[in-house]
């Protein structure tokens, strides 16, 4: 194939032609699988046309290493036939379903001269037809239309792109939806909405490309580089997942012949099926398949040919029952390529010989402050003792403040076994199961700085006057001792009773004076509400939403709330913002190309004026001219609850942070956002970040006077651009662990037979978004999923009018959630059924959902006009919430005794004139008539199944119509 390759390369003289595909004009449907513009790949496509067979790479890229635990898809050959040489006959005859991917040798050139371009994938969790890729240079995203461009790329995984014209890509894409019309008998496809439908809200999720016209358009034309060692958790199936168009087809031919693979369908829905040779399908298996349906597995993708519409893969493992909380946390992991929590015995070895102590040559490079009063700051409570603070008066006109970070530069050589584990991890994770970044005995024996232990630390001191001002910053290497242990809890104790010395952990030093340290703590919390005020006035962005807390016992969640919330939290967070900010200035201006760096990119301008009109006609007013007007605005609305929400529906315009390297990036784009600084950086977190790590050593290098870091830009932006996919991973598996947690705690603590107060956010057609600000929930409500006899909305006045069915229970009518998979999109609808009988062929030569029930009240539901329910539902009586006289009731007739009651149609809306609880009874005997709007306050019921895989919480609108049960 080498050889191939080599000789087709050799053939062609010219640049091959990978820009903007614009020079055809024909109209050719996606079904047009033959001279597809697609598969225009210019001056290499001889070179392409000898791995077509091969599937998902090329020799070309085999040996190429990764820097960050990345690595080059070239997949794993197996065996998934007795007779191999017969299958590679038959895939060279069957018609390729994607373009073969282009070799390494032939990306690279096309990349270095921006004829290509790469990015990270993601794929849209909500319509997993639509893939992004962002794409750096341009600094804006690239739509990828449907399954087939996306050209067997995964989430997360590092593409190379080919840019096609998007007046093309939505002309075919428009094309499709016609088609699929057409074979519904003119009769609009509708979906059932899944969990992913009902946990996107108003201003959330990605933009919907049919009202939003994508700004690039692309096509994957090769997978540089994909996770290492990636798996992914599932159920093991008999028979594939699939439409109802399929599933005879499917008992048929399982009736014909026994199966020669079985299927493994992820937990993670924009993960395709993957097939599985029957060989490795567990014992028992295929004799009671329903005996496997709760138990969970990792599997993994090992090959993808072009001519197979799903990837084969194996089973990697069993995990057990998904009734297990310890499974389901093992799965969460695995799902965000934490897999492996243990150390090596050659990582292990890096370590010094324990127990540790600091070497008497140390003193001669490192500034001795052991003699220095400080103590060490835990915001999290979670054990990370790596950052400690000191104060001293150094005279009447002065201050001097330390914040000392752990220095594990100096245990960590670059590029030893502990250095490229830690940079495979980029970030420790902590859930109810853990990955730390670092082994156990490296931060109990050598760097956490716990009280009366000499300790190696980064330090920056400042020096201050009594107004304040900063007069001057050191930086340098130094030598600790912490005294005590302090958290935001029990500082706010200290400052709140003056003289509580009980608050202060206790080292071995017995000389050690309790009142000096209570008058520091005093002194950091001045200082740092001075620092937050100047970050104010210089227009710092403070918003953020409240945390949720969820309290174990015994492996169970035992009760929920609010995170706790102490203004002592300021001490820490402040300075370690000022010392953030300041290294980043050293080190940009000492390593001007490779220096790392965060920062943040003005909000979505499209979506953040979207929200300002939509507030305002609400009653509030928003300036989104920066992120200073921003906060002002939402500092003047007095009324708690408006302010969360509006909080919330700010904060899903709002960029990611990111790593990045200076010399991958114009200056114009290191201003980080919501600090509104122009350099920021992460310095403070070793114990949790490699980039910490990366950081530390470039602030040696700069102190040291050496003008060359020991990495180039080209390698520092790609750890910068893996630690922010590990930064994402870490925030999806702290969603996907508190939506298990929750969803146990509603199932075990009864909270799904009470209703809750949530608030309107956003109301559709068919739909309408909610916030349970209790349980810390959003989601989108259809109405499909009511007891209702028709519903009506009203476009101009922006509402929903609801017609329930008197005395029926929410809980009695909704509909269940589709058992079907919908990931295959309709790409491959137009090819033919002969597509499914290739790939069941293929897998015989390898060897290798019913839709639920609805009410049918509910499906026959009645048309407004046949009715005449809505008489003169425009003449301005949807202005405000209609009700029965009928007595309010839940679908259990109970009532949350943790929340207030409020008024059914209590509304946050500020509109001028607008009643805030309006209670007008039905003008229709009998009607039975909600009005939804945006910003009232409504009851839902919540449903919760912690069993199912992924656990579901849903949240439905309660039947205000119901009678109570006794």
């Amino acid at each position: 194939m080498d050889a191939l390759v080599d000789s087709g390369r050799r053939s062609h003289s010219k640049p091959a032609h990978l820009h903007l595909d614009v020079n055809s004009n024909d109209n050719r449907r996606s079904r047009n699988f033959n001279n597809d513009w697609r598969a225009s790949t210019g001056s290499y496509g001889s070179n392409v046309s000898s791995i077509a067979a091969g599937g998902g790479g090329s020799n070309g890229n085999a040996n190429r290493s990764s820097v960050y635990g990345f690595v080059p898809f070239t997949p794993t050959r197996m065996s998934f036939s007795r007779e191999d040489n017969t299958i590679q006959q038959q895939v060279q005859q069957r018609r390729a379903l994607f373009t073969a991917h282009l070799p390494f040798s032939a990306v690279a050139p096309h990349l270095k001269s921006h004829q290509l371009v790469s990015g990270m994938l993601r794929v849209n969790k909500r319509n997993r037809s639509d893939a992004y890729v962002f794409c750096e240079p341009y600094n804006a995203d690239i739509y990828i239309c449907g399954s087939r461009d996306r050209n067997r790329a995964l989430e997360g995984d590092h593409v190379a792109i080919r840019l096609v014209e998007v007046d093309r890509v939505m002309r075919e894409k428009l094309e499709k939806e016609e088609a699929k019309f057409a074979r519904n008998n003119g009769h609009p496809v509708v979906r059932k909405p899944d969990e992913e439908d009902e946990k996107e809200i108003i201003f959330g999720g990605e933009d919907d490309v049919d009202l939003v016209k994508p700004k690039y358009c692309g096509v994957v034309t090769a997978i540089l580089e994909r996770a290492q060692n990636q798996t992914f958790s599932g159920t093991l199936g008999l028979m594939r997942p699939s439409n109802k168009r399929h599933q005879k087809r499917d008992n048929d031919d399982d009736r014909d012949s026994s199966p020669r693979i079985v299927w493994f369908k992820p937990t993670d829905k924009r993960v395709p099926l993957i097939a599985i040779p029957v060989e490795q399908a567990p014992p028992g298996f295929l004799e009671n398949n329903k005996a496997f349906e709760n138990i969970l597995f990792l599997g993994s993708i090992k090959r993808w040919p072009i001519t197979s519409l799903h990837p084969f893969g194996v089973l990697e493992t069993e995990l057990g029952s998904v009734d297990q909380l310890n499974v389901q946390f093992r799965a969460i992991l695995a799902d965000n390529n934490y897999l492996n929590g243990g150390f090596s015995d050659e990582v292990l070895q890096c370590l010094p010989p324990l127990p540790w102590s600091p070497p008497k040559e140390s003193l001669t490079v490192r500034r001795d402050l052991r003699s220095n009063r400080c103590f060490t700051l835990d915001n999290e409570n979670d054990g990370d003792h790596d950052v400690a603070l000191s104060f001293e008066t150094l005279g009447p006109e002065s201050y001097q403040v330390g914040l000392h970070v752990a220095d594990f530069s100096a245990f960590v050589k670059p590029q030893s076994p502990i250095d490229k584990v830690a940079r495979d991890r980029a970030s420790g994770i902590y859930l109810h199961q853990s990955v730390p970044l670092w082994p156990e005995a490296l931060l109990e024996h050598c760097t956490n700085l716990v009280p009366d232990k000499d300790r190696f630390a980064f330090s920056v001191i400042w020096k201050f006057n009594t107004s304040y001002k900063l007069i001057d910053t050191w930086h340098g290497k130094t030598i600790i001792r912490s005294q005590a242990i302090m958290t935001p809890k029990k500082l706010q104790a200290i400052l709140d009773d003056g003289n509580d010395e009980n608050q202060i952990d206790d080292g071995d030093d017995e000389k050690k004076k309790k009142q000096p340290f209570i008058r520091d703590i005093e002194s950091l919390y001045a200082m740092s509400q001075h620092l937050k005020a100047d970050r104010r006035n210089n227009g710092a962005f403070f918003l953020a939403e409240k945390q949720l807390e969820i309290t174990m016992m015994d492996d169970t969640p035992v009760d929920i709330g609010t995170k706790p919330e102490y203004k002592t939290a300021d001490i820490l967070s402040e300075f370690k913002i000022l010392a953030n900010t300041g290294v980043a200035q050293k080190i940009s201006s000492g390593l001007l190309d490779v220096a790392l760096l965060k920062s943040q990119s003005p909000p979505n301008e499209r979506k953040l004026m979207e929200l300002a009109r939509y507030l305002r006609d609400l009653g509030y007013v928003i300036d989104p001219t920066s992120a200073q007007t921003l906060q002002s605005s939402v500092d003047a609305i007095e009324n708690a609850d408006a302010k969360a929400v509006i909080t919330t529906l700010i904060l899903k315009t709002m960029r990611p942070i990111k790593y990045f390297c200076t010399g991958s990036f114009d200056i114009s784009r290191y201003h980080h956002y919501s600090m509104n600084l122009p350099l920021y950086t992460e310095f403070t977190s070793p114990s949790r970040k490699y980039a910490s790590m990366i950081v530390h050593r470039q602030l040696e290098t700069v102190l040291a006077g050496e003008k060359r870091f020991y990495l180039d830009h080209e390698y520092v932006q790609k750890i910068a651009q893996h630690c922010n996919a590990k930064e994402q991973s870490i925030i999806n598996a702290r969603e996907q662990a508190q939506h298990l947690l929750l969803s146990k705690f509603l199932t075990s603590s009864r909270q799904t037979s009470i209703t809750h107060d949530a608030i309107v956010v956003g109301v559709q057609e068919q739909a309408f978004d909610v916030i349970v600000p209790s349980l810390g929930l959003e989601r989108r409500i259809h109405v499909m999923n009511l007891p209702l006899r028709t519903s009506h909305y009203g476009q101009m006045e922006g509402v929903l009018h609801l017609f329930w069915l008197p005395g029926v229970p929410t809980s009695d009518a909704m509909v269940e959630q589709a058992d079907f998979d919908d990931r295959d999109d309709d790409d491959y609808s137009m090819i033919g059924d002969d597509s499914y009988n290739h790939f069941q062929r293929h897998h015989s030569d390898n060897g290798g959902g019913s839709s639920g029930k609805v009410s049918d009240q509910t499906v026959h539901r009645l048309s407004v006009s046949e009715n005449g329910l809505l008489g003169n539902s425009n003449n301005g009586s949807s202005d405000n919430s209609v009700t029965s006289n009928t007595t309010e009731a839940t679908a259990s007739g109970a009532t949350s005794p943790t929340t207030k009651r409020r008024p059914r149609s209590m509304s946050l809306r500020a509109v001028n004139g607008e009643s805030l609880a309006s209670q007008q009874q039905c003008t229709i005997p009998q009607e039975c008539c909600l009005v939804v709007r945006p910003f009232d306050f409504i009851r839902v019921v919540i449903t919760a199944d912690s069993i199912r895989n992924p656990p579901l919480i849903r949240v439905l609108a309660s039947n205000p119509f119901v009678h109570h049960e006794n």
